[in-house]
């Protein structure tokens, strides 16, 4: 292959498989190319976010070659989830009675199900209740005692005045029925001014949606203290 470049026709080669090898080369090199740029575009995804950026439609790039740039399966393109309209229902009738009496476990919200006509074991209503990311609010044992080699971190907003916009900020995490499953639905709000900087929901819990919040709340907070700075630097 470096003969070609050389000086001068290499042996054994001739001017027309030259071009043709060039012209190859040349192909593959722009294929790369669109692939990499396509790729840039879809990094630091969750999986499932991840199958929604495949481009069924595209005729530069195959179907498999997307699963391997985004490191996916190809199987879990083609996945369709079953859902169980029973347990949805069942879901439902928790919540509710979650949000009744929240100190219910799965002993008794399996009699409260009972009483209202639905007659399913207890580890059906566990899974449910995990899977919904809900459980009894009781007192616990030894709360206040640390476990062994767990680190202690010191409450930093102690005996602190907030007195500043983007000073403090919070965040909390739950969760909304919808008419056929759930979604998970993050927020990050400015403590003085209550004002939501950002938020975002998602199918499941894992933690790509919460840090693509947290970054939306800090891009709009870097650009908010920039126009501050600027106006309070510019001449009157």
């Amino acid at each position: 292959m470096i003969e070609l470049f050389k000086d001068g026709r290499p042996k054994g080669v001739g001017e027309k498989e030259k071009n043709l090898f060039i012209e190859e080369l040349y192909r593959e090199i722009g294929q790369l190319k669109v692939e990499l740029d396509w790729l840039k575009k879809n990094l630091d995804l969750g999986v499932k976010e991840k199958v929604l950026l495949i481009e069924h439609q595209s005729k530069t790039i195959s179907i498999k070659r997307q699963a391997e740039l985004l490191g996916i399966a190809r199987s879990r393109i083609y996945y369709k989830p079953r859902t169980d309209p029973y347990s949805l229902e069942l879901m439902h009738v928790i919540d509710e009675q979650y949000t009744k009496i929240p100190f219910y476990g799965s002993r008794r919200m399996r009699e409260a199900l009972k009483r209202k006509g639905y007659f399913v074991n207890r580890k059906r209503i566990q899974r449910l209740m995990r899977l919904m990311g809900i459980e009894a609010i009781y007192p616990k044992k030894n709360l206040s005692k640390p476990s062994p080699g767990c680190k202690i971190y010191p409450y930093l907003l102690r005996d602190r005045k907030i007195t500043r916009v983007n000073e403090v900020w919070g965040t909390d995490i739950t969760y909304i029925r919808m008419r056929h499953g759930w979604l998970y639905l993050v927020a990050i709000m400015d403590w003085l001014s209550r004002y939501v900087l950002s938020w975002g929901i998602s199918t499941t819990l894992e933690v790509d949606f919460c840090i693509r919040a947290l970054e939306r709340a800090l891009s709009i907070a870097i650009l908010r203290y920039l126009t501050l700075t600027t106006a309070a630097n510019s001449p009157v």
